[in-house]
């Protein structure tokens, strides 16, 4: 009986694919069944996935017409639901790959501390490969809110789950950065968390990723996601996580701003859009970001402001001076 299911949605990455399966069969921890989802792969990840089930019965694939990664990650979670006895789910992306003792160290961290969701510290990396690093054994425990403002980890990946978690939660079906929507919320369910600070997560950084490619209007969809996080923690007066989910919320609408601007002939509505949310975000924030902690957040969207406050607080000082 397996003790975890390992969701892995495959989309055209054949050339990785190989790397990320073998690395999960290699995990010294061995109780676990891992669910291949071919999502309408027009390469030849299908086959690819069919030859590990063919090789090993740990290996279950599920082919489906292309639904996106969010429904992927889905039709996998609700297999492990209706099929396995395992009590623990991870999501690892098909292009990345995770440390021999990722799901050990995941595993006996949740139990060893009593939490339902252990999460471990991760590389990112445009290499093929890297030299894996020693396992420290250092672990952290956090409170939720405590664990958010140390680190915003929106990924579904990295993550060991309680599986029960996923009886009434999906992800957004059709949408760029499903995550944003969930992982916040299955972080504030718990009492603790525990972190682990040896990377055992592999991140590739491809070209031709999402971060990477040219800007279009569907990333748009992360605000709502991001929305929605202020709201929650607005409702439930977690006011630190507030606090810095709206900092990075205007983080997010600047650099976006900066990428669609390369593009403004083609996307000039979603360019105008974007500094407007800017501008209006920033007044809406501002008592919670004030400017002489954030200048470069001003001078971006009102950068006659910031010529203002520094002439003053120079006149400010002339006259402290003076006296």
């Amino acid at each position: 009986m397996p003790e975890i299911s390992v969701v892995v949605p495959v989309y055209k990455v054949s050339e990785y694919l190989k790397r990320c399966v073998d690395s999960i069969l290699a995990q010294t921890y061995t109780s676990f069944d891992l669910i291949l989802i071919d999502d309408g792969s027009p390469d030849d990840c299908g086959e690819i996935c069919d030859r590990y089930q063919n090789a090993d019965n740990k290996v279950h694939v599920i082919h489906q017409e292309n639904q996106g990664l969010a429904e992927a990650r889905n039709v996998g979670i609700e297999w492990a639901l209706k099929n396995s006895d395992s009590k623990w789910i991870t999501f690892i992306d098909s292009d990345d790959w995770i440390h021999q003792d990722y799901l050990k160290l995941l595993y006996e961290t949740a139990i060893k501390y009593s939490v339902d969701l252990s999460i471990c510290n991760c590389i990112k990396t445009p290499e093929l490969n890297i030299e894996e690093p020693e396992v420290n054994g250092n672990t952290k425990i956090f409170a939720p809110e405590d664990f958010w403002c140390f680190r915003q980890y929106g990924g579904a990946w990295a993550k060991l789950y309680k599986k029960s978690h996923f009886e009434n939660i999906r992800y957004p079906k059709g949408l760029l950065y499903e995550d944003i929507f969930v992982t916040y919320r299955l972080i504030f369910m718990q009492s603790k968390v525990a972190y682990i600070e040896t990377p055992l997560y592999f991140y590739f950084l491809r070209d031709d990723s999402i971060t990477k490619s040219q800007w279009n209007p569907r990333v748009l969809a992360q605000f709502d996601g991001m929305k929605q996080q202020l709201e929650f923690f607005k409702k439930n007066n977690y006011k630190r996580a507030y606090e810095i989910t709206a900092r990075n919320y205007l983080l997010h609408i600047k650099n976006n701003t900066e990428s669609c601007k390369t593009v403004k002939n083609k996307y000039p509505k979603e360019y105008k859009k974007l500094k407007r949310m800017y501008k209006s975000n920033l007044v809406r924030f501002h008592k919670l970001l004030p400017i002489r902690n954030n200048i470069n957040l001003y001078r971006y969207g009102f950068p006659w402001i910031v010529k203002l406050y520094k002439k003053f607080t120079y006149i400010k000082e002339l006259v402290g001076f003076g006296k």
